[in-house]
Parts: structure tokens; C-alpha cells; sequence
């Protein structure tokens, strides 16, 4: 088995992988393909593990620090058993820490996943989404002012939020646009 970064051919296999494993198409591979960083595990031409990397800051302290953020990670089901999970996320962490990363972070449905790197969720996250025609509806009295879409403001308070608490990510110029089209969002 080898470990490499994956060129068109090889995305194309993990997206295919990730469908099988997950049971459903991962629309961030194809949303974050220029973003990310995609390590794949291959075995006799196949892959057959795999998942993305991006370089983010997280805010720790009020100061942006370099983070690696995994996600989409996934072993092809006739080969999970044998810590392939482990070793893939190492070798997913590696090109990250060469470019500056210092913490991480990792995204997945699973509380053990990677459990033996010392990763495991202390407590199941969970999260909402709220339709936008949904949520426009719930402000008409003239007590609020509605602006839709993200303004200058808002990116402002954001930032400054952030950077009172430890752990929220630095949204790079691409971020917004890449939740939006990840939730369905409009506005």
C-alpha cells in the first residue's frame, strides 16, 4: 500500500470511494477541490482510503494559528479493521504540518474515529439549518432590521467574535461561498 497525493484520477476514484463508504455522493470533494489537500491511500492501483486537508488559521488567544483541518475521511468498507484510519490521517496531517500547521482539527460523524492518534469527540456536535424563506418569515415586525447576505458589517463582527474565543476558524475569502453552496443557502 502506498500513500500519495491524489492527481484528477485519483480524486476521481476517492469521490467514488466516499460514495460507496458514506452511502451518499460528499458534496465538499467537489466543492472543495481547489481548497483542499486530498491524500489517498492505493493498493494494487485502487484506492482504497482517503480524505481532505485544508490549511486554515483558527483563532486561539485572539491570534489566527495555522490549523489543519481534516474532513470527508473514509476507508473502502473490505478494508477497514486493520487501523487504516490511523495511518491515513497521519499521512494526512504530514503535508499540513510541513506547511505551518501547529493544531488540528478533524470533522466526522464518528466519535472514535482515528482513536488511537488520541482524536475523539468529547461530545456529539450537532447543527441546524434554517431555511432562508423560513427564517425571513420569522423577522417581519418592524423590531428588526433585516439586511439579507453577508455584509461588511457582519464580516467584521464575525472577526472580532472569533478572536475572543479559542478555536474558531479564520474564514478564508472562498469560506462563505463554499457554506453557502453547502447548505443550499440563498441569502
Amino acid at each position: 500500500m502506498t500513500f500519495t497525493p491524489a492527481d484528477d484520477g485519483l480524486w476521481e476514484q476517492y469521490d467514488q470511494l466516499a460514495t460507496r463508504a458514506y452511502g451518499h455522493p460528499i458534496g465538499d470533494i467537489t466543492h472543495l477541490r481547489e481548497h483542499a489537500d486530498l491524500q489517498v491511500a492505493v493498493r494494487g492501483g485502487r484506492v482504497v482510503a482517503g480524505g481532505l486537508g485544508i490549511l486554515v488559521d483558527q483563532f486561539f488567544g485572539g491570534a489566527p494559528v495555522p490549523s489543519a483541518c481534516l474532513g470527508d475521511g473514509c476507508v473502502a468498507p473490505e478494508e477497514r479493521g486493520d487501523h487504516l484510519a490511523t495511518d491515513m490521517t497521519a499521512e494526512r496531517l504530514r503535508p499540513l504540518i510541513e506547511r505551518g500547521a501547529v493544531i488540528s482539527t478533524i470533522s466526522t460523524s464518528s466519535t472514535g474515529y482515528a482513536r488511537r492518534l488520541g482524536w475523539e469527540a468529547p461530545t456529539n456536535v450537532l447543527a441546524w439549518t434554517v431555511a432562508t424563506d423560513e427564517l425571513k418569515r420569522s423577522f417581519t415586525t418592524e423590531d428588526f432590521e433585516v439586511e439579507h447576505g453577508l455584509t461588511d458589517e457582519a464580516e467584521a463582527l464575525q472577526r472580532d467574535l472569533a478572536q475572543q474565543w479559542n478555536g474558531p476558524v479564520h474564514r478564508p475569502a472562498w469560506w462563505t461561498r463554499w457554506k453557502q453552496d453547502k447548505s443550499n443557502l440563498t441569502t
